[in-house]
Parts: structure tokens; sequence; C-alpha cells
């Protein structure tokens, strides 16, 4: 991987809809010169201030946000949504929402699809550009600019970098059915304890922070170290043990620049699945899997001190596959909603798939020409279909081919790769209550 610039990006792929002020979500927040400042989801944000140290932006109330990316060379924080709505109407949205923060526009600039306006405030400023990037969908892209926004009060000019909450990489502050957590740079994390709440984890100081990203229950570090895997794997089995974790039994072999562990923590159903692979210029990729922790802080009494890994013993995977097609040496075996996705590693032998957990109504997959094909029923996003499955993918060792990823409202598809073996996915939602998907699998080279 040739180095790039740090870079933070939050996909969303759960549509917003109807929230309230109250029920409002934070998109991505981060801090830049020491200035703290939040994207939202839907809505008009209440109690703005002139005198509120932090910088909020919001989507517009009928908007449906699609993603949000924060990039740090550039200073520029994005969010981007679908509105159906004027340029202007959506650019007056924004504009209102900074002059309410007390920013004074400097100047303003409309032209054909993008709209540039210069603020503000006690001595600082930034740039607003949004762009109807594309018109046929309605798609929108609200850019700050924040790389001259030194500060929202005249005395304040600090640059904190302590593990202080207001300055994680990402966050999520979780609920009593999910546990949150809170993501740092490469800085100490001292006194870590158990939070029933959140969970606290950093990149190792002295490391180079190259991206850090958060896809659905996943979230995603790329850094540059001169610690051996072994030394990385130590490190963060120190910060989950900290805080109440225990690594799980696992028969799966590591690989030489590649290992894994699931951590759970008992008394709860909290389980989150660990990966970090060493490439050769010293770069380490981590996936953090939040899926487990979704399923409860708490558990009845019967439950109490059994790891979530013996509270389910139905979703055995290693039950029979629905289906098992083999290609050019390797067999893909599909199976149904009961499928344990923490288990799935790289194995050279096969790639196993399976349905989201929401699916019903499931048809049995069949082979046309070179094709497998699988329906079913659910009443899940089509985005969150998709991303069930590159989880997968990613999990086994596939990435996606570049350029290769096409999106409509009604079909997705991908190219994933793994050395010599390629497979087109296609995901299509057609109509009806719940949606019903169909999935394809096409091994032509």
């Amino acid at each position: 991987m040739t180095s790039r610039p740090a870079l933070i990006t939050v996909l969303l792929t759960a549509t917003l809809l109807g929230q309230t002020a109250a029920q409002q979500q934070s998109v991505l927040s981060g801090r830049t010169n020491g200035v703290a400042w939040t994207l939202y989801g839907p809505g008009p944000l209440p109690n703005l201030s002139a005198q509120s140290s932090q910088l909020r932006l919001s989507a517009p109330p009928q908007a449906t946000v699609l993603g949000a990316k924060y990039q740090q060379d550039a200073q520029n924080a994005l969010l981007v949504y679908r509105q159906n709505a004027p340029l202007r109407t959506t650019f007056d949205f924004h504009d209102q929402q900074l002059r309410a923060q007390g920013f004074t526009r400097s100047n303003m600039n409309l032209t054909g699809n993008d709209a540039r306006a210069s603020y503000t405030r006690n001595g600082s400023s930034l740039q607003l550009t949004l762009t109807h990037s594309d018109t046929t969908h309605n798609v929108y892209r609200a850019q700050l600019e924040l790389s001259e926004l030194t500060s929202l009060n005249a005395t304040n000019t600090s640059r904190d970098a302590s593990a202080a909450p207001g300055n994680a990489l990402l966050s999520d502050e979780g609920n009593t059915d999910r546990l949150g957590y809170l993501v740092f740079g490469p800085v100490a994390l001292d006194n870590l304890q158990r939070d029933e709440k959140v969970i606290r984890l950093s990149v190792p100081q002295g490391a180079t922070l190259v991206d850090a990203q958060k896809e659905d229950e996943d979230i995603r570090l790329s850094f540059r170290s001169t610690q051996t895997l072994a030394q990385i794997t130590e490190f963060y089995s120190r910060q989950f043990q900290a805080q109440g974790f225990e690594r799980m039994p696992s028969t799966a072999a590591n690989e030489p620049q590649k290992t894994g562990a699931t951590f759970s923590r008992t008394n709860t159903r909290n389980r989150i699945e660990w990966t970090a692979e060493r490439e050769e210029n010293g770069t380490y990729q981590l996936l953090f899997n939040f899926e487990g922790a979704r399923d409860g802080n708490t558990v009845s009494g019967q439950e109490r001190g059994v790891p979530f890994a013996n509270t389910t013993p139905s979703q055995n995977t290693e039950a029979a596959p629905l289906y098992s097609h083999e290609m050019n040496g390797l067999r893909y075996d599909l199976y149904g909603p009961d499928f344990r996705m923490d288990t799935l590693t790289r194995d050279e032998q096969r790639v196993r798939l399976a349905v989201p957990p929401s699916a019903t109504n499931i048809d049995r997959p069949a082979l046309i020409d070179n094709d497998v094909t699988l329906e079913f029923a659910s009443p899940q996003p089509l985005r969150e279909v998709f991303d069930h499955y590159d989880r997968q993918f990613r999990q086994q060792g596939f990435s996606q081919v570049s350029g290769q990823l096409t999106e409509s409202a009604t079909e997705i598809i991908a190219r994933y790769a793994r050395g010599d073996r390629t497979v087109r996915f296609t995901v299509e939602r057609e109509t009806g209550t719940p949606a019903r998907y169909v999935v394809t699998l096409d091994f032509t080279p």
C-alpha cells in the first residue's frame, strides 16, 4: 500500500428518517486546530448559539444521509446526502445554521451546480462549498474547509492532544442495547477500566496514522509502525483485558503476517472481533467488528458469567450449507441466517457466505449458466444487505477491485478479488413488503 493522507471516513448505510432534535444522530465528529465540530443527520439543530465553542452542521430535514468524511491533510469535513430541493434552498439551510452560530458571511458565489461562501467569527474563518454533484439522484456534497478555523472563542487557541472524548477520531455513544466506543490516535490511554457504556481504543504511540474509518458495525484503522505483529497483538489484548474483555478460544491458525481474535466481556453479550494484518512496508490494517457488541449490555441471571459464544448453541457454523458450488478449485458455501460471522477467517479451500440474520422466505440457491443466485426477503435497506456480504468477503481475504463498484436505487454490483480468483457480486432489491432480494455470484473471469 502506498502512503496516503490521514483520512477519517464514515459510511452510513442506515437511512435516517423522521428524527426529532432529541433523537438526531451525530454522523461524524472531530477536532481541527483545537476546534471541536460535529456533523449530524437530517433535521434542524436546536440551541445553536454564537457563544458555542463547537461547530455544528446537519443535513436538511428531508434529506437521506449517504456518507461523511474528514480529510485530515486538507482539513475538510464532508457531508453527503440525497435531498429533493433546489441548490439555493439547500444552501440557505446551511447558511442559516452557520449564521446562528455567530458566523458572518463575507462572500458568496452561486454558479451552476455549486455554491461557495466564506464565513468569519472572532478572527477565524471557514468556507462552505455545496455541490449538487448528481442532479439525476439529487445528491449534495456539503464541505466545510476548516484549515483557517483556529478558534471559535478569541482566547481559545489550544490544540489538545489528550484522550478526552472530544479528541476521539471515531466515536459512538452507544445505548443500553449497544456498546459505544471512542477510538483515538497515537495517545496514551491511562487508567483503562471497565465501562459498561463504552470501550476505549487507540493507535499505538509512535505509530503514524494513515486511515480511520467506520463502516456499519466495523472500525478500520491503518497505521505505520516499527512494532512487530506480536507486539501489536499484545498492545490491543492489554487494552481489551483492562476493560473487562477476555480472549475467546479459537482453533483458527494465524498466518505469519496476519492474526485475529474474538474478545467477549463476561456478564454481558458484548463481543468484538479483531484482526490485524501487517503489510511489507510496515503498514498495519486493523479491523474491529462491533456487530456482536450491539447484542446488549446485560444478560439474564441464568446467563451471567457465560461467554456469549456459549449462549447460542443453535448457531452452528459447521451446519450444512444451503448450497455449495466449486469454481477454479475454490468452494463457495452459502448458509442461512443462523450462520455466525465471527468465526470467518481466510480459508484457501472455500468461501462461506450467509444471508443476513433478518432474512426470511429463502429460496434454494440455483446455478444458472455460470451464476449462482439466491433469493430471500428482508426488511433491511439495500445498502445494509450489501454491506453484510461485503464484510464477509473482506473477513476472508477478498478486496474490492478498484473502479468495479456500481450502485443504483435498486442494485449494487461489486467485483472482489483474492489472489488470482475473482467473483462478481450483485444484490438486487425487488418491490414488496418486506423487500425481496436477489443475490448473484458471477464467476466469469
